[in-house]
């Protein structure tokens, strides 16, 4: 679980900063890994609002 920062609308999460809807600044938010590596979604409850693609990141 993180929370959402309340100046702005992201969450820190895999060595970057993510944006989510601004709806959900300041709240908790789950990240879990969806069916493709490198994936996740950010849950709001059972609600995905948002997905994080780490597959860019290997360097």
């Amino acid at each position: 679980m993180r929370r959402a920062s309340q100046l702005k609308a992201n969450l820190r999460f895999g060595k970057r900063r993510w944006r989510v809807p601004e709806a959900f600044r300041g709240e908790l938010l789950a990240i879990r890994p969806l069916a493709t590596d490198g994936q996740f979604g950010v849950y709001f409850g059972a609600h995905q609002i948002a997905s994080i693609d780490l597959r860019g990141d290997a360097k």
